[in-house]
């Protein structure tokens, strides 16, 4: 899985969510990108906020705090929601997606809090970094920029929907990742891309 959203939030490294539509920057290039492309793009941004759940069962271990965080799920949705609102997804639709990725997260803290708890050997050194001042903001940015590749995954899944299906299935036959809880994770937040495309 990819290490750099870990490394930006264990850095200290403080990013706000974008609050204008996505449709400029998915759009930029005039085109539609290849199904092949978008899929790996939007696998990619997925991988960046899955890598955010390290630090956060960090400082969860060390808090104490629940894995589960109705409020903070409630803001994250509305924010995807008025993210990709703009781009013409529907509200049902967004918060189908942006469900899954907390539930992928959330299977990778529980993965790691077993993990731990089991083999404190494999405890990460040194203090976790702040889960409110430093983590979700690093949480945010990454969703705003997945919420880009989301937008471009739509028009592509328009554009050929059934190729779209074809490469988010080869992404979820063969996903990346040491450990079989980091591949799962993927495969739950892909699943509603499944449908993208279907009309």
């Amino acid at each position: 899985m990819r290490r750099a959203g870990l490394l930006l939030a264990c850095a200290g490294v403080t990013l706000g969510i974008a609050s204008a539509s996505v449709s400029a920057s998915a759009s930029a290039s005039g085109s539609v990108a290849s199904p092949t492309i978008s899929a790996r793009e939007l696998v990619a941004a997925i991988e960046d906020r899955l890598a955010l759940a390290v630090p956060v069962a960090a400082a969860k271990r060390v808090s104490g705090a629940a894995v589960d965080d109705p409020v903070r799920e409630s803001q994250a949705a509305e924010a995807f929601v008025t993210l990709v609102g703009p781009d013409g997804v529907p509200e049902s639709e967004a918060r189908s997606f942006i469900q899954a990725q907390f539930e992928a997260s959330k299977g990778v803290q529980r993965a790691l809090l077993q993990q731990w708890a089991a083999r404190p050997d494999t405890v990460p050194p040194g203090e976790p970094p702040n889960l409110v001042t430093q983590v979700r903001p690093a949480i945010d940015t990454a969703t705003a920029k997945l919420a880009e590749s989301y937008v471009q995954a739509r028009e592509v899944a328009a554009a050929d929907p059934a190729a779209w299906r074809s490469a988010i299935a080869r992404q979820m036959r063969s996903p990346g990742g040491e450990w079989r809880w980091q591949r799962d994770s993927v495969r739950t937040a892909l699943r509603p891309t499944l449908v993208l495309g279907r009309g």
